[in-house]
């Protein structure tokens, strides 16, 4: 079957295997996929010769391929951003929007996780404390590199933050965290903390700018369900969020039923996500090949301010850092 070619030949959609690989599926100009040689052409003088999401942008859902995954509700989802995937930041006004910090000053929307409607959404479910302070990004993985140390040393100062993840499915979730993270072998971390998903893949196809905003701004939400206070563990090798059995609970009764919320490696490249009994949330990747294991596209950790200016966010964290060291010695 020829897909994508410059005749009007029609094709019926093919489903990629689950255990086929998104970088051995776009390699080159021609897969092979149980048996078929299947022809996938790209225009490459739009989108770049260079098989890198977040710069090339290859839009195969574009080119109405019918190749894609199942979600948990059976709804198919591309393999790739449709137009308007990455358009929300461009349709947002920005004169009537709360100041956003740490956007580098090339600002490429691809390259960006966290985008307003998900920021306004998010709003309503942070602690009173942080529900109007500024979004500020502290740590970008296309920016600071893959690797946990770097994030850990961009956040040191920041005493609540949250995570955002962006699978290669085009899943979105993360979660929130009212402690600073910290090298510490056991859990530890306040009970504001949640977990948090876009209900849907970011690459689901939509129609209209319109559409994706509506799209992104839906989002599950998390919380504590008491259970337990294992919200927070992280070390030079991992950082973990939620986890263990409940409390009343012993771990020889259900030994599959519960797992780690999301985990992280020390390269971020890949991490796993399970029913999680620490906020009651299910596993927050839909849509993986691998089950629990996710394959990480790019990441962003934000703090978050209340100055109006970064100069002056940064003038209160230093100072509160200072504070803390000291009080530290007493």
């Amino acid at each position: 079957s020829n897909i994508g070619s410059s005749g009007s030949t029609s094709v019926e959609p093919i489903e990629v295997p689950q255990n086929t690989k998104l970088k051995d599926f776009i390699q080159g100009h021609r897969v092979q996929i149980d048996g078929r040689d299947i022809e996938i052409l790209l225009n490459w003088d739009e989108y770049g010769s260079e098989l890198s999401k977040s710069e090339a942008n290859l839009r195969m859902s574009s080119l109405n391929l019918g190749i894609g995954m199942n979600s948990d509700d059976g709804e198919k989802i591309p393999y790739f951003p449709s137009t308007f995937s990455y358009q929300t930041w461009a349709a947002i006004d920005k004169k009537e929007m709360k100041p956003i910090h740490g956007l580098p000053e090339e600002f490429n929307e691809a390259s960006q996780v966290l985008s307003p409607p998900m920021m306004s959404s998010l709003r309503k479910a942070l602690p009173f404390s942080v529900a109007e302070d500024y979004f500020w990004l502290k740590y970008a993985m296309n920016t600071h590199g893959a690797s946990l140390q770097s994030l850990f040393h961009c956040i040191r100062q920041s005493p609540k933050t949250l995570l955002v993840i962006e699978t290669v499915n085009g899943e979105i979730f993360g979660a929130y965290v009212s402690s600073p993270w910290r090298k510490f072998t056991s859990f530890y971390g306040s009970c504001e903390a949640f977990l948090w998903r876009m209900k849907k893949s970011r690459y689901t196809p939509t129609s209209s700018i319109e559409e994706q905003i509506e799209l992104e701004s839906d989002i599950d939400v998390y919380k504590w369900s008491q259970e337990n206070r294992n919200i927070q563990m992280s070390d030079d090798s991992k950082l973990v969020i939620g986890g263990g059995f409940p409390d009343d609970e012993n771990e020889d009764e259900h030994p599959n039923k519960w797992g780690l919320g999301i985990v992280l490696g020390k390269d971020l490249y890949e991490g796993t996500s399970s029913n999680c009994v620490t906020f009651q949330s299910p596993c927050l990747a839909q849509v993986s090949p691998k089950g629990e294991v996710f394959e990480v596209a790019n990441m962003e950790v934000w703090a978050f301010t209340p100055c109006m200016s970064e100069n002056d966010a940064e003038q209160l964290e230093m100072g509160r850092m200072f504070v803390l060291s000291h009080f530290d010695q007493l």
